[in-house]
């Protein structure tokens, strides 16, 4: 398009392509826009939902001495049921995210968020009350530890265990990986 203003030719061709271009921009950065708040509400909502919906135990436990489980326990393996633990067989390849425990007098734990009382470990900021079982297994102690992990706590799911070996017990072939 031309546009004679005072003996002048102006072509608009170039400025008219550039707004067109620009409004393109706008539309598609709008809907860009649009549909990243629309995503990050609804990771906001399921976010929320999860934690309104989230299971809670009671952890007002009082304290109650345990002398067989104070002392330092490694994990040596993770299983569905307690049952399926077989000292001398790891019962899968997973990695062991739990390295150890180390219970200490008093229902005192490593972590400010951990403390135990017997049978129970709590962990406050999680508000979960894990149980915990001390079996002797062919001379050797061990320990069964609900893992009450997210899918315990946002996914109602059933806890798995760790299986933890006193350290007094380095014989372990288990433990020595």
């Amino acid at each position: 398009m031309l546009l004679t203003i005072r003996g002048y030719r102006i072509t608009l061709k170039g400025e008219q392509e550039r707004i067109k271009r620009d409004i393109l921009m706008k539309k598609i950065m709008g809907k860009f826009f649009m549909v990243s708040g629309i995503i990050a509400w609804v990771v906001i909502i399921a976010a929320v939902f999860l934690y309104v919906t989230r299971r809670v135990d009671d952890i007002n436990l009082p304290f109650v001495n345990d002398p067989a489980v104070i002392g330092t326990w490694r994990s040596v393996d993770f299983v569905d049921e307690p049952e399926d633990f077989k000292p001398d067989k790891r019962a899968g390849k997973v990695w062991l995210y739990l390295e150890s425990l180390e219970f200490k007098e008093d229902g005192k734990m490593e972590g400010s968020w951990w403390r135990w009382t017997k049978d129970f470990v709590i962990h406050k900021n999680d508000h979960t009350a894990a149980r915990y079982t001390i079996k002797e297994i062919n001379g050797r102690k061990f320990m069964f530890f609900e893992w009450k992990s997210g899918d315990y706590v946002y996914f109602k799911m059933k806890p798995k265990y760790y299986v933890l070996e006193k350290v007094e017990n380095t014989s372990s072939e288990l433990v020595k990986k």
